[in-house]
């Protein structure tokens, strides 16, 4: 992303205050961009399918959302939550009441934008690092990812109408890592664009293997469906309520289930032996405040 400020000054820090994109067309369909939406009255907003309420849009801002991320912004910010009627073009773009760019639509149902950034931005903790981003230029899909502490994100984005896989390697990891969770954001219904409906997206849990290199080097697979998004959020195996840090909290899980089966601090030996023990208090000490 090119910001014009650069060519003032390219040490100046730069504030990008809202984001989206304006692109219209997805698959060789065109629809209305926010600032043209259509007729709306008390009773009915017509046609409703506007670009914000497709799918491919939802992706397209998921995957500037990595872009900017990627480039070293601090933070994510979106324009706008909710739909605004009131909002009024000037008389010569119409003077009706069109503006559209929210996250919400005017009854406060999520559109699909919503649901994908949804996935990712709640995920990165504040003071996350970037981590170098792949080569995008050869990519079909976009990729980036985070770190805090032993915390990483991998944001995943597929804009294409085809299924993709995708290999994610990681390399000069954390020992000991495992996947905590992976959200992939998915088309479920297509609206009509004849009787103006939107498309609906849902969250999807998706259940991913971490396969081993080397004790600090990962690779996972993953396919995405055509026109989705995947959060996949990894952390070290004591960290037992992801956030990134092994410390007291940690320790006080393992405490509770102390000589205990079938809980989720049996970290040791790998997968488990079927209690809580000094083989699973080395693997948290092991770790232990980093």
């Amino acid at each position: 992303m090119k910001i014009p400020g650069d060519a003032v000054d390219p040490t100046l820090p730069k504030f990008v205050t809202e984001y989206a994109t304006h692109e219209t067309t997805f698959h060789g369909i065109t629809t209305d961009p926010g600032d043209n939406y259509g007729i709306w009255d008390v009773t009915e907003v017509f046609p409703y399918y506007a670009t914000m309420n497709r799918q491919p849009y939802a992706v397209r801002c998921y995957e500037n959302t990595l872009g900017l991320l990627n480039g070293g912004s601090n933070v994510p910010f979106i324009w706008q939550a909710i739909d605004e009627p009131t909002e009024v073009n000037p008389p010569g773009y119409g003077g009706s009441k069109r503006k559209a760019w929210g996250l919400l639509d005017l009854w406060g149902d999520p559109k699909p934008v919503y649901g994908a950034l949804k996935t990712l931005y709640p995920k990165i903790p504040v003071g996350s690092m970037v981590v170098t981003s792949p080569n995008q230029g050869s990519n079909i899909t976009y990729a980036g990812a985070y770190s805090y502490h032993n915390r990483i994100v991998v944001g995943i984005a597929n804009e294409l109408s085809s299924a993709q896989i995708n290999t994610v390697t990681l390399t000069n990891a954390p020992e000991d890592l495992r996947i905590v969770e992976a959200l992939g954001f998915e088309p479920l219904y297509w609206g009509d664009t004849a009787n103006g409906e939107p498309d609906i997206g849902q969250e999807v849990a998706r259940a991913l293997t971490l396969n081993t290199i080397s004790s600090t080097s990962y690779w996972v697979e993953a396919e995405l469906p055509g026109d989705s998004t995947l959060t996949i959020i990894l952390t070290v195996k004591p960290d037992f309520n992801a956030d990134g840090i092994v410390d007291i909290e940690d320790l006080s899980t393992m405490a509770t289930d102390w000589l205990q089966g079938g809980s989720s601090a049996d970290i040791a030996p790998a997968g488990g032996d079927g209690t809580i023990d000094s083989l699973d208090f080395g693997l948290l000490a092991k770790h232990w405040m980093y």
